[in-house]
């Protein structure tokens, strides 16, 4: 099993999420050929746009039906 995970930081105009999602999906698929499963986690900062869930979900299933790639995108919690 491998896992990555990745601290989207957002960028001043507070875009940069779907970019490090697009990064981390790639790395993952690049583990998942010599690991029969990978975890991936992405934590990000407050951002201006928000990512539609149903796309989000969507994706979810695909990596996980197809390459057993576990996405997991959450916010950071201010403490």
């Amino acid at each position: 099993m491998a896992i990555e995970l990745k601290y989207a930081k957002p960028k001043t105009d507070g875009s940069g999420l779907t970019s490090q999602i697009q990064r981390a999906v790639g790395q993952s698929l690049i583990a998942s050929l010599r690991h029969k499963f990978v975890i991936c986690v992405i934590v990000y900062k407050n951002q201006k746009k928000e990512q539609e869930a149903g796309e989000i979900e969507k994706l979810k299933k695909v990596l996980q039906e197809k390459h057993n790639i576990y996405l997991v995108i959450r916010p950071l919690k201010n403490s």
